[in-house]
Protein backbone atom coordinates (compact mmCIF):
# COMPACT_ATOMS: atom_id res chain seq x y z
CA UNK A 1 0.00 0.00 0.00
CA UNK A 2 1.40 3.39 -0.99
CA UNK A 3 1.62 6.27 1.46
CA UNK A 4 -0.57 9.09 0.11
CA UNK A 5 -0.62 11.31 3.16
CA UNK A 6 2.24 11.70 5.58
CA UNK A 7 2.07 13.53 8.89
CA UNK A 8 4.84 13.53 11.46
CA UNK A 9 5.44 15.24 14.75
CA UNK A 10 8.25 15.30 17.26
CA UNK A 11 8.88 16.68 20.69
CA UNK A 12 12.05 17.14 22.66
CA UNK A 13 13.08 18.14 26.17
CA UNK A 14 16.69 18.78 27.13
CA UNK A 15 18.39 20.04 30.27
CA UNK A 16 21.99 20.91 31.06
CA UNK A 17 23.99 21.67 34.20
CA UNK A 18 25.49 25.02 35.16
CA UNK A 19 28.88 26.60 35.88
CA UNK A 20 29.57 28.72 38.97
CA UNK A 21 30.59 32.35 38.41
CA UNK A 22 31.94 34.94 40.86
CA UNK A 23 30.66 37.98 38.91
CA UNK A 24 27.75 39.74 40.68
CA UNK A 25 25.99 41.13 37.58
CA UNK A 26 25.04 37.71 36.19
CA UNK A 27 25.05 34.04 37.09
CA UNK A 28 24.59 30.76 35.31
CA UNK A 29 21.68 28.42 36.01
CA UNK A 30 20.49 25.10 34.68
CA UNK A 31 19.11 25.40 31.16
CA UNK A 32 15.92 23.78 29.86
CA UNK A 33 14.47 23.50 26.38
CA UNK A 34 11.10 22.18 25.21
CA UNK A 35 10.47 21.79 21.46
CA UNK A 36 7.48 20.62 19.45
CA UNK A 37 7.38 20.38 15.67
CA UNK A 38 6.15 18.46 12.70
CA UNK A 39 5.77 18.27 8.96
CA UNK A 40 3.04 17.44 6.46
CA UNK A 41 3.24 16.18 2.86
CA UNK A 42 -0.18 16.11 1.13
CA UNK A 43 0.70 13.51 -1.57
CA UNK A 44 4.25 12.21 -1.71
CA UNK A 45 3.96 10.64 -5.18
CA UNK A 46 1.67 13.20 -6.84
CA UNK A 47 2.34 13.81 -10.51
CA UNK A 48 -0.54 16.21 -11.09
CA UNK A 49 0.29 18.93 -8.54
CA UNK A 50 3.69 20.29 -7.53
CA UNK A 51 2.26 21.77 -4.28
CA UNK A 52 1.04 18.32 -3.18
CA UNK A 53 4.69 17.16 -3.06
CA UNK A 54 5.91 20.16 -1.02
CA UNK A 55 6.82 19.45 2.62
CA UNK A 56 5.17 21.93 5.01
CA UNK A 57 6.89 22.33 8.41
CA UNK A 58 6.07 24.13 11.66
CA UNK A 59 7.45 24.17 15.19
CA UNK A 60 7.43 25.84 18.60
CA UNK A 61 10.29 26.22 21.06
CA UNK A 62 10.59 27.49 24.63
CA UNK A 63 13.98 27.70 26.33
CA UNK A 64 15.41 28.88 29.63
CA UNK A 65 18.88 29.67 28.30
CA UNK A 66 20.63 29.26 31.66
CA UNK A 67 21.61 32.86 32.23
CA UNK A 68 20.27 35.06 35.06
CA UNK A 69 21.07 38.78 35.02
CA UNK A 70 20.87 41.30 37.86
CA UNK A 71 19.44 44.43 36.25
CA UNK A 72 19.26 46.36 39.53
CA UNK A 73 22.99 46.04 40.33
CA UNK A 74 22.37 44.83 43.88
CA UNK A 75 23.77 41.34 43.29
CA UNK A 76 20.65 39.70 44.76
CA UNK A 77 17.79 40.33 42.30
CA UNK A 78 18.46 37.96 39.38
CA UNK A 79 16.09 37.48 36.46
CA UNK A 80 16.23 34.37 34.25
CA UNK A 81 16.46 34.95 30.51
CA UNK A 82 13.98 32.93 28.41
CA UNK A 83 13.67 32.44 24.67
CA UNK A 84 10.49 31.57 22.76
CA UNK A 85 10.32 30.91 19.02
CA UNK A 86 7.92 29.79 16.28
CA UNK A 87 9.17 28.43 12.98
CA UNK A 88 7.60 27.71 9.62
CA UNK A 89 9.16 26.17 6.54
CA UNK A 90 8.79 24.62 3.11
CA UNK A 91 10.70 21.81 1.44
CA UNK A 92 10.44 22.47 -2.29
CA UNK A 93 11.16 19.34 -4.36
CA UNK A 94 13.52 19.48 -7.30
CA UNK A 95 14.34 16.81 -9.86
CA UNK A 96 15.44 13.36 -8.65
CA UNK A 97 14.61 13.73 -4.92
CA UNK A 98 16.65 16.89 -4.23
CA UNK A 99 15.06 19.72 -2.19
CA UNK A 100 15.38 23.43 -1.56
CA UNK A 101 14.41 24.12 2.06
CA UNK A 102 13.14 27.54 3.12
CA UNK A 103 12.61 28.41 6.78
CA UNK A 104 11.39 31.38 8.79
CA UNK A 105 11.56 31.82 12.56
CA UNK A 106 10.12 34.53 14.79
CA UNK A 107 11.16 34.72 18.42
CA UNK A 108 11.41 36.75 21.61
CA UNK A 109 14.38 36.61 23.97
CA UNK A 110 14.68 38.31 27.34
CA UNK A 111 12.31 40.34 29.50
CA UNK A 112 11.67 44.00 30.34
CA UNK A 113 11.40 43.38 34.09
CA UNK A 114 14.27 44.35 36.41
CA UNK A 115 15.58 47.02 33.94
CA UNK A 116 16.44 44.42 31.27
CA UNK A 117 15.92 44.34 27.50
CA UNK A 118 13.62 42.12 25.45
CA UNK A 119 14.46 41.52 21.80
CA UNK A 120 12.28 40.32 18.94
CA UNK A 121 14.13 38.53 16.17
CA UNK A 122 13.56 36.98 12.75
CA UNK A 123 15.68 34.22 11.22
CA UNK A 124 15.56 33.18 7.58
CA UNK A 125 17.08 29.88 6.51
CA UNK A 126 17.90 28.52 3.08
CA UNK A 127 19.37 25.07 2.51
CA UNK A 128 19.85 22.69 -0.37
CA UNK A 129 19.51 18.92 -0.04
CA UNK A 130 21.17 17.13 -2.95
CA UNK A 131 20.32 13.49 -3.60
CA UNK A 132 21.81 11.66 -6.57
CA UNK A 133 20.09 8.56 -7.91
CA UNK A 134 20.37 6.11 -10.77
CA UNK A 135 23.30 6.64 -13.13
CA UNK A 136 24.43 9.69 -11.12
CA UNK A 137 24.70 7.85 -7.82
CA UNK A 138 27.63 8.99 -5.68
CA UNK A 139 28.11 5.62 -4.02
CA UNK A 140 27.68 3.33 -7.01
CA UNK A 141 30.04 0.39 -7.07
CA UNK A 142 32.39 0.78 -10.04
CA UNK A 143 33.25 -2.14 -12.28
CA UNK A 144 36.75 -2.40 -13.66
CA UNK A 145 37.26 -4.30 -16.93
Amino acid sequence: MACWCRISKSRCYTTEGFINNTNNSFKYESSNRVSLGGYYIPKVNSISSYWDRVTYRAGLRYENIGLAIDGSGSGTNYTSINDFGMSFGLGLPLKQLSNVNLGFEYGKRGTTTNNLVQENYFNFRLSLSLTASGAQSWFRKRKID
